[in-house]
């Protein structure tokens, strides 16, 4: 036997749907917020500003074996060569890695730059 519908029943699922409907919009407004910050970051600055040093460490090491490159010991070998597969049916000069640098902890923010350059960026 069915049980009858009851107005506190009736109220119950109106409130969930009402705030299933604010997280929706919540929700919605976070993304839109986070979208419109990303494009204002964006216009002004480039969105890899922080990190172009690392980029291309992977090329050099799977091209040329070797691990003397500014940058090379900050970060574990997989992470590099995973953001160099981009570049790796380039040809990239080996003296823009600056090899045999003394202090391998410095960041070659120069390296990165002239990558972007390079590659139309």
């Amino acid at each position: 036997m069915a049980v009858p519908a009851t107005a506190a029943s009736h109220s119950r699922l109106r409130n969930v749907v009402s705030v299933r409907r604010v997280a929706l919009i919540v929700a919605g407004v976070l993304i839109a917020g986070a979208y419109t910050s990303m494009q204002h970051v964006s216009a002004r600055s480039s969105p890899v500003w922080d990190e172009t040093q690392f980029w291309g460490i992977g090329y050099y090491f799977w091209h040329y074996g070797r691990f003397d490159i500014p940058g090379a010991i900050l970060h574990p070998p997989l992470g590099h060569y995973l953001n160099s597969l981009p570049l790796m049916t380039r040809d990239i000069p080996p003296e823009l890695f600056h090899p045999g640098r003394p202090d391998l902890y410095v960041a070659d923010t120069n390296r990165g730059n002239q990558f972007l350059y390079m590659f139309g960026f």
